[in-house]
């Protein structure tokens, strides 16, 4: 029952994550790194206190270590956003596909998390498809240029992210750790935005593109719950690459509602993912 409910949650964070990103799709180009990360903080604060309160939070073990703990995961996931837009999103998406792989490791490590062999295939076959989806079109060099580092290093960060989302949670509950959730981003953005001066200019656009780009975030942070709720549920190391399918479920609506056409790698990419989530419930 238990494994059930964690991939319940982790398959309702990817559905969230992909109709997040293809509503708003349109309008991310506008954004700068900074401008989308305090729109979606915004909506995040209001998806985090309103969720927080519905579950009666208790924030009696809550400790200063928990409240920092919290602000360096907001801070990690600031990142992603810069490390986006570093590089061509065909380009900088596929090297940050494989943030699960750091997930993995620490839980099994530090969590003490056990896995099957059979499932650690599972989940190298999840995350190679998720890489085969984002493909660039163009060759990738994997040169040691500026970009790919910092996807790398950005992928590295965000699985650690995600496993000290699952520490903090373990130490003071879901409903404590979102509450600091929505406050946690506070910190990171004030020192982003005093650093990144160019980014702090909001674009100008129709209601329309604000409507989607506000709609959008608010599917994404709601993907964010629903991750937090598989972490309460089940190990890491399974629930973060089984939410990364969201890559796949994303391509396939965009392939339905923006007509998008798949590329052959990405067919290949589509299947191995929805394969090894077929097998997960064996």
């Amino acid at each position: 029952m238990i494994f059930s409910l964690w991939l319940f949650w982790a398959l309702m964070t990817a559905v969230s994550w992909s109709v997040g990103q293809v509503v708003a799709k349109k309008s991310l180009a506008f954004f700068s790194p900074l401008s989308y990360n305090v729109l979606s903080s915004l909506v995040g604060s209001i998806v985090y206190l309103s969720y927080a309160y519905s579950l009666g939070f208790d924030l009696k073990r809550v400790t200063v270590l928990e409240v920092l703990l919290t602000v360096l995961i907001c801070a990690l996931f600031i990142l992603f956003y810069y490390a986006l837009a570093s590089e061509e999103v065909s380009l900088s998406g596929t090297i940050l596909s494989a943030y699960p792989v750091a997930t993995v490791l620490l839980s099994v490590w530090f969590l003490k998390e056990n896995l099957k062999l059979f499932q650690f295939a599972l989940i190298l076959t999840i995350i190679t498809g998720s890489m085969l989806i984002g493909w660039p079109k163009k060759r990738l060099s994997l040169k040691k240029e500026v970009w790919f580092l910092f996807c790398l290093l950005t992928a590295l960060l965000v699985g650690l992210a995600d496993f000290l989302s699952k520490v903090v949670i373990g130490r003071v509950g879901l409903s404590g750790f979102v509450f600091l959730f929505g406050f946690g981003p506070l910190p990171g953005l004030a020192l982003t935005y005093l650093w990144d001066k160019k980014g702090r200019r909001l674009p100008k656009l129709s209601s329309r593109i604000w409507f989607f780009s506000i709609l959008g975030a608010f599917f994404m942070e709601m993907g964010n719950i629903f991750l937090f709720t598989a972490f309460s549920k089940g190990p890491a190391s399974l629930v973060s690459p089984v939410s990364s399918i969201y890559v796949a479920l994303t391509v396939i609506l965009a392939l339905i509602f923006l007509k998008e056409k798949l590329r052959p790698i990405q067919k290949i990419g589509i299947s191995l993912m929805v394969l090894a989530l077929l097998l997960f419930e064996i």
